[in-house]
């Protein structure tokens, strides 16, 4: 099946079993095929236009920083590059349709970045999107911008002088790479007939579909939820915090050049509540569809639990590689909230949902 072969792009799962074909037996107050529909059309393709727009914005604030970059161009051009990099963090945690399809996080998010893959783009040759697009995950996308945004030890003045000529170049370059792919998805989710969106909100109804049924549609949404909570937890937490040395690994920090990295997971949270709650105040999420099927209390444990995740990591209070040397318990506290938050998504939602798991979190720790 197409959508079988599709998800088992995402490295956090190695298979997945969907849900069974039978319907709960209860009630349903808010039919699957309103959420489906929902999410295809509303609450998903939200988070591809915020990505879209941001990217939009960085490609134009760096063409007009180039080709003579100051320090206030400059530092347009790093909040451009951090709105951007917040809104695919957003997106990040629930990957699916397209954005496995295009491998996106490999696109525009591989790190950490291997400067042996960007400097033939600093070397010189043409800079058009083939090239871009040939390039090396760990060379190019937001993690290459930020190398190029904000070296080490460096002043601005000093950074905004270097940027000048060929470096200024690749910057657009790169930056027009990230916009193309946010582009790509949002024509991949909407497009005619094969389109994404139409496969999940028509998910069962369709001929060759990629969803036999809602149940399966519904199944494979929390074992993606669940796979994005597991990837931030043990990429972002559990890897920095398993060192060898006293010394920060830096390459197992995201953004640590930036000082993004707490901001980022931030955004990682916001875009699951985006998804469980709905879009907008009166969105609808997993949430309405739990209470329809007379479940308030595990929504209202997962809203807990969520406020408990958020709170654990702004008490970081500080970029994460900082606070590995100066206080690591704080990142231990986040990491423990967020592995009870997918404990919670794991057990009980999988349970109160009726779908089937082939994934659990003693899964790649």
């Amino acid at each position: 099946m197409r959508i079988k072969q599709t998800l088992l792009l995402l490295p956090l799962l190695a298979s997945l079993t969907w849900a069974a074909d039978e319907e709960p037996s209860r009630p349903e107050a808010l039919p699957k095929a309103m959420l489906l529909s929902q999410m295809a059309d509303t609450v998903l393709p939200s988070l591809h236009t915020a990505l879209t727009d941001r990217a939009i914005r960085l490609l134009q604030t760096t063409r007009q920083a180039c080709p003579a970059p100051d320090v206030v161009k400059l530092q347009q051009v790093r909040q451009a590059w951090r709105e951007t990099a917040r809104a695919w963090a957003a997106m990040e945690v629930f990957q699916i349709g397209p954005v496995i399809e295009r491998r996106t996080a490999r696109q525009i998010d591989g790190w950490p970045t291997r400067p042996k893959l960007l400097q033939p783009l600093l070397d010189g040759g043409t800079l058009d999107a083939e090239r871009i697009d040939q390039t090396g995950s760990a060379g190019k996308g937001l993690p290459a911008l930020e190398y190029l945004l904000f070296p080490e030890k460096t002043q601005d003045q000093a950074v905004a002088r270097n940027l000048k000529g060929r470096p200024c170049q690749v910057l657009v370059a790169l930056a027009d790479g990230v916009k193309r792919e946010a582009v790509g998805i949002q024509h991949d989710w909407k497009a005619p007939n094969g389109g994404f969106a139409n496969q999940l909100g028509q998910a069962g109804k369709l001929q060759d579909g990629m969803f036999a049924n809602e149940a399966q549609a519904l199944g494979d949404m929390v074992n993606l939820l669940i796979a994005g909570i597991d990837y931030v937890r043990l990429r972002k937490l559990e890897k920095p915090l398993d060192k060898s040395t006293d010394e920060v690994a830096l390459d197992r920090v995201e953004a640590w050049r930036s000082g993004e990295s707490t901001r980022l997971l931030e955004a990682n949270l916001a875009g699951f509540a985006r998804v469980f709650f709905g879009h907008g105040l009166h969105g609808i999420g997993l949430d309405d569809y739990l209470l329809g099927i007379e479940k308030p209390i595990l929504v209202r444990r997962v809203r807990e639990q969520l406020a408990a995740t958020q709170a654990a990591v702004t008490a970081i209070g500080m970029p994460i590689d900082h606070a590995l040397a100066d206080a690591p318990e704080r990142v231990k506290a986040a990491q423990d909230a967020l592995r009870k938050l997918q404990h919670l998504l794991e057990v009980d939602l999988a349970d109160a949902l009726q779908v089937d798991l082939s994934f659990n979190a003693n899964d790649g720790d």
